[in-house]
């Protein structure tokens, strides 16, 4: 009798322990809630569905509110009323294959879609900020369209993208930032006219990469933006010759310098080479504002110094000063650098 009362007791133990686990995974592999102070979302059968108005609000890389279930999610669809993705709100949800965006999105967070499989994005008109790193490592997207609203795109917000091929770059942006397409298998790219800086790192190892065309506009190319652009042949260049040897070079960037320009309206002023000769000063001397001493003097160049020069005239070397500006010095003053 005591034995058959113990053994019910363990039965009716065991049934109370599954039903509260049962109860508790529930709770915690919850298939809907809220997202945002007016966003809510519901995950059936493989598709995660956000509706509302405003704000998905920001998360982080081991907290959302689809967490427990990103591995089961393989489609997003973002209804319209929602303006802006925070951040990391798609993080690593690597089985993640179509995402529908509405036509109210403003704005994508920092890897707000890191390392998702989509092939193709189709981003609305009307989006102005894309985050740094909103679709990094995404490395099946094959292609994107930029649309012409956005007018921010941050830092490896496509890096690492390595079946990336065809890219279209918003003529609202101004700068090129870091490390933007880095990594990428683009082909040919077109800078918009306006932009005015190309960032470090932005076109690195773009192994594909065999011709760009560039703005007159721009004004600097940073720190390794083209380091590794081993196929980079031709650079089409809306400005002249001189107006290309006026761009602010930064360090390793000799694919870029050492392809063949095409420059001008028509593409028909062509040079093996933008890159500048240097020249060390001997001895020092005045810098003037034209190839003669019947000048102004405009510097004075100390012993030592090194400058980018871009070319002779009458016995003058032309070199670019400290400030960006130009003037000449004599050529008995200085020397050629190796």
């Amino acid at each position: 009798m005591y034995k058959r009362l113990s053994l019910c007791l363990l039965i009716a133990l065991f049934a109370l322990i599954f039903v509260t686990a049962n109860s508790n995974a529930e709770s915690l592999f919850s298939n809907s809630g809220s997202c945002g102070e007016n966003a809510i979302w519901e995950y059936e059968n493989g598709v995660l569905t956000i509706t509302g108005v405003g704000a998905i609000d920001n998360c982080s890389e081991d907290s959302s509110p689809w967490y427990n279930i990103r591995d089961n999610i393989q489609s997003v669809i973002i209804e319209e009323g929602i303006t802006s993705i925070g951040d990391y709100a798609f993080y690593r949800i690597d089985n993640l294959t179509s995402v529908s965006f509405p036509s109210t999105l403003e704005c994508i967070g920092t890897e707000a879609f890191r390392s998702a499989k989509m092939e193709s994005i189709t981003l609305p008109n009307g989006l102005t900020q894309i985050g740094p790193s909103a679709f990094g490592w995404c490395t099946k997207l094959k292609s994107v369209d930029i649309p012409d609203s956005v007018v921010t795109i941050g830092a490896s917000a496509f890096y690492c993208c390595t079946h990336l091929e065809k890219v279209r770059i918003s003529p609202s942006i101004s700068v090129l930032n870091k490390a933007v397409f880095g990594n990428t298998r683009v082909k040919e790219i077109i800078v918009p006219a306006g932009v005015t800086s190309i960032g470090e790192r932005c076109f690195e190892s773009c192994g594909d990469l065999v011709s760009i065309k560039i703005p007159v506009t721009v004004t600097s190319v940073e720190k390794g933006a083209f380091s590794g652009c081993k196929k980079l042949k031709e650079v089409h260049y809306e400005g002249t010759i001189d107006d290309a040897r006026l761009i602010d070079f930064s360090t390793d960037n000799s694919e870029i310098t050492s392809a063949k320009w095409f420059c001008g309206e028509l593409y028909d002023e062509v040079t093996t080479a933008v890159s500048f000769m240097r020249v060390k000063v001997n001895n020092g001397s005045n810098v003037r504002s034209g190839p003669s001493s019947d000048y102004d003097k405009i510097a004075y160049a100390d012993a030592g110094e090194i400058y980018d020069c871009l070319g002779e005239e009458n016995g003058w070397y032309k070199i670019k000063l400290k400030d960006g500006s130009f003037g000449y010095i004599a050529t008995s003053r200085c020397s050629v650098v190796d």
